[in-house]
């Protein structure tokens, strides 16, 4: 009797001490994979952020030559599928003999939308958000800053509450 108890405490033992080891691992592997991706994709975002800053500062000086050729490496950097992208390249292209106001206004929101968004993949998945950022655009911006230039500081802050909100994904 006390051998067939042995025998059943040592295989409980032994299963319980496997399904330990592969509760680990799988967690272990999915640590390992996580920390790899955040590690790369965040270091890479940051010199791309990093980049376009350098282009967007330097731009005004730069001749016609060298701005043709940031031209090209931004509209390669930026996604030639969203609407803010396309329109930071065209103020970029209408810069060229005018103000250049709107393409710093374009360009800082988009860092800020990716830093805000890198910042919310560094997290751990149990305090990301289950919403998508919105990403605030240059004319939601400029009808925001009307307003404060105008005085209605309760109706910024209202739509500054607004446009910092999140998205819903679907």
């Amino acid at each position: 009797m006390v051998e067939i108890l042995n025998s059943y405490f040592l295989a409980a033992i032994l299963s319980s001490a496997f399904l330990a080891a592969i509760v680990t691992a799988y967690a272990t592997r999915a640590h390992t994979e996580r920390t790899i991706y955040v590690n790369n994709i965040t270091k890479e975002r940051a010199k791309w952020r990093e980049r376009i800053r350098q282009i967007i500062s330097s731009y005004p000086d730069a001749s016609e030559e060298e701005k043709s050729k940031m031209h090209r490496e931004l509209a390669i950097r930026l996604n030639p599928f969203h609407v803010e992208d396309i329109s930071l390249i065209k103020a970029l292209i209408n810069s060229i003999n005018s103000n250049d106001n709107e393409v710093i206004i374009r360009a800082s929101l988009l860092l800020k939308h990716d830093w805000e968004r890198a910042k919310e993949e560094a997290k751990p998945y149990w305090r990301r958000r289950i919403y998508q950022l919105h990403r605030v655009t240059y004319e939601e911006y400029m009808c925001n800053y009307k307003l404060l230039e105008n005085g209605d500081t309760d109706m910024f802050e209202k739509n500054l509450k607004k446009l910092t909100e999140d998205e819903p994904r679907y």
